[in-house]
């Protein structure tokens, strides 16, 4: 029987005047392994927002270059928030 593995979910991008936004909706899998990362920079004392190297090499999370993870939203904490500055203008 053939199982569906999940997959983190991207938003679209939106934009305010200086920078560009996503979020990132974290599947069951991935989210647990987001928890222990974090997990572990609390015991080491170290900020809680993931590096770029992070997001990729431990969440496996694909995106361009440049973007930052900034924070989480509260309500729904398995979905990370990122933002880049805007190269439009």
């Amino acid at each position: 029987m053939a199982t569906h593995l999940a997959k983190p979910s991207y938003s679209e991008r939106y934009r305010d005047d200086t920078h560009e936004f996503r979020h990132v909706i974290l599947d069951k899998e991935t989210k647990k392994i987001y928890d222990e990362c974090i997990r572990e920079k609390r015991k080491n004392g170290e900020d809680e927002l993931l590096t770029e190297k992070e997001w990729r090499e431990v969440l496996h999370l694909t995106q361009s270059s440049g973007w930052r993870h900034y924070g989480i939203y509260k309500p729904e904490p398995h979905i990370l928030l990122f933002k880049r500055p805007r190269t439009d203008k």
